[in-house]
């Protein structure tokens, strides 16, 4: 996904703001970026590490309720497997894009993280997976041109078990305290290797008029 100088740009489902400021200094003083997340928690967060940097603001929102553009570009990093009515959320994209926009997304291609379930047997119910087919045929109802699509399968290893457990927790914006010690035992045995492979879906789409 290429950025310019002076691009504005939303990250939707910023989190807590790291790749917002990765953005941010990569358009310039003259960009501008907004991140957008649902969870008020990692908003605080985002605004405390990245509240200082001057073209790069924080707010609260969702795929369908975010400040109006029109953006350069939209990027969502690990967001779509978790919205359920997708084709709004497309089309809420497309309508806040400059002609000539880019809307660039990655995500899961289907559930490989089972320590997820593991760790809370009720997240699936949360978790809406689509194929690479079902989000190209998506996107061109949508009006898009799709200019790239992908699917591979990667492979991330953590350094051991207990990291692993601590990311998965924050990406379901879960306190470890909040687990039952009996289950997050369970969870510890259940792991011999700390690593997870899963297929990632990567999609570059234009606004095509």
């Amino acid at each position: 996904m290429a950025l310019r100088q002076g691009n504005v740009v939303l990250d939707l489902g910023c989190g807590t703001g790291y790749l917002s400021s990765v953005l941010a200094e990569r358009v310039g003083p003259l960009g501008r970026v907004v991140g957008v997340d649902p969870n008020k928690k990692r908003l605080h967060v985002a605004n405390e590490k990245y509240g200082h940097v001057e073209n790069l603001h924080f707010v609260f929102g969702s795929s369908t309720n975010f400040p109006s553009g029109p953006y350069d570009v939209i990027f969502a990093n690990q967001v779509m497997q978790w919205i359920e009515d997708k084709e709004s959320a497309f089309k809420y994209v497309y309508q806040n894009l400059k002609v000539g926009g880019t809307f660039a997304f990655l995500c899961p291609a289907d559930p490989a993280n089972r320590i997820l379930e593991l760790l809370n047997p009720t997240v699936s119910e949360s978790l809406f997976y689509c194929s690479c087919e079902e989000y190209e045929s998506l996107a061109l109802v949508c009006d898009f041109e799709v200019e790239h699509k992908s699917i591979e399968t990667v492979t991330h290893k953590f350094e051991n078990v207990d990291k692993y457990i601590t990311w998965a927790l924050a990406t379901m914006d879960v306190d470890p305290l909040q687990i039952d010690p009996e289950t997050m035992y369970d969870v510890k045995k259940r792991i011999e290797v700390p690593e997870l492979k899963w297929k990632k879906i990567q999609f570059i789409l234009k606004y095509k008029h």
